[in-house]
């Protein structure tokens, strides 16, 4: 209970509060000899701090986590675990750990045959390959299937942002039109009252200021 209290708080930005409730499920689960309840407050410590960028803490959570998912044959948690440990080590600048760590997620979407956790998986790579480390043309594949995957289950948010991330390694690569097109649609999705996506409109208005001022039209960048 305190752990779904926890993620509850997490998604009305409440981080601190929802980190008392991970720490006291933690302590109940440990005095209780529950070793699932135990990994399950450790994953939701372990994304907690890395929504905070507490990085190192986050790595050294979600891998005691892990430690207990992983041998046990908890598919679905140590995707789930493998995930956010990729991306803490992204942001950390661990590129060739993080990718490794992705690769091993995404096959283990597939196996598990969990759509969510594959478009997950092609957009964290997508994202690594292309805003982290430049490498537009091998990002795009990815981004590609993560958009045909978030389409075929209707996930709104992550077509808008699949479509965002387009956009933005398009236009670098000169490829305009499509660049546009993928942003427009974005911004199409992410406007709808069921979406709300406001980050994505935000993004959207950046990148087309980037477009307009690699095509020195300053004032419409403005």
């Amino acid at each position: 209970g305190l752990i779904d209290l926890g993620y509850t708080l997490i998604s009305r930005g409440e981080l601190n509060e929802a980190g008392k409730d991970f720490k006291q499920a933690l302590d109940f689960a440990q005095a209780d000899k529950a070793r699932r309840t135990e990994a399950r407050a450790k994953l939701a410590l372990g994304t907690l701090n890395f929504q905070q960028g507490n990085l190192d803490e986050a790595i050294s959570r979600l891998g005691e986590a892990l430690a207990f998912y992983q041998p046990g044959g908890y598919r679905k948690e140590t995707s789930i675990t493998l995930l956010t440990m990729g991306r803490a080590h992204r942001n950390k600048g661990d590129y060739d750990i993080a990718l490794k760590t992705f690769e091993q997620q995404l096959q283990l979407a597939q196996d598990l045959g969990d759509p969510a956790q594959l478009a997950a998986s092609h957009l964290s790579i997508a994202i690594l390959l292309g805003v982290y480390q430049e490498r537009y043309a091998e990002a795009l594949p990815h981004l590609d299937e993560s958009f045909r995957i978030d389409e075929s289950i209707g996930a709104k948010i992550g077509m808008a942002s699949d479509q965002l991330y387009r956009g933005g390694a398009l236009w670098q690569l000169g490829r305009y039109p499509e660049a546009e097109a993928a942003l427009r649609q974005a911004f199409s999705i992410a406007s709808q009252p069921e979406a709300s996506y406001k980050e994505v409109l935000a993004w959207v208005h950046l990148t087309n200021s980037q477009i307009a001022l690699s095509q020195r039209r300053s004032g419409e960048a403005k």
